[in-house]
């Protein structure tokens, strides 16, 4: 889905990104080209920390029209970044892994002390283990 972006760039500065369709979210980068490919990764960032937060996200683009004469935008030009909004679905999808049962049964039993499901178990510590790879990267 594309979305608009305003690109402001004053003398002296980084060009600054800023994604109308998201509150808040923006990026900045030294040429055009680093900018808008930081932006994708700013709203990534931004989608990711709002379904965390349990917040709704809308994947509705603001039309130009609607955009071009808001003075928060003045001096920018526009450019257009493509996210695809399948990567942030959160409906549960199912798949089969393969456990030893001895494995299986410790993760049962330490998901029902903290009184998780096994699959939510599962997920955080899959999502803990990321967040600490990437600190770390």
């Amino acid at each position: 889905m594309k979305f608009l972006v305003a690109v402001h760039k004053q003398p002296g500065t980084s060009y600054g990104v800023t994604v109308p369709d998201f509150p808040g979210c923006h990026s900045a980068g030294e040429t055009v080209e680093q900018a808008l490919e930081s932006t994708l990764e700013a709203i990534e960032g931004w989608i990711a920390t709002s379904l965390e937060a349990g917040d709704e996200v809308r994947f509705e683009a603001t039309p130009f029209e609607q955009l071009r004469d808001s003075p928060d935008y003045a001096g920018a030009f526009w450019a257009v970044v493509d996210v695809d909004p399948t990567e942030f679905a959160i409906q549960p999808e199912c798949f089969a892994i393969s456990v030893p049962r001895f494995v299986l049964s410790q993760i049962d039993a330490y998901a029902k002390a903290r009184k998780e499901t096994r699959g939510g178990f599962l997920v955080r510590a899959a999502l803990e283990k990321i967040r600490k790879d990437e600190a770390y990267a």
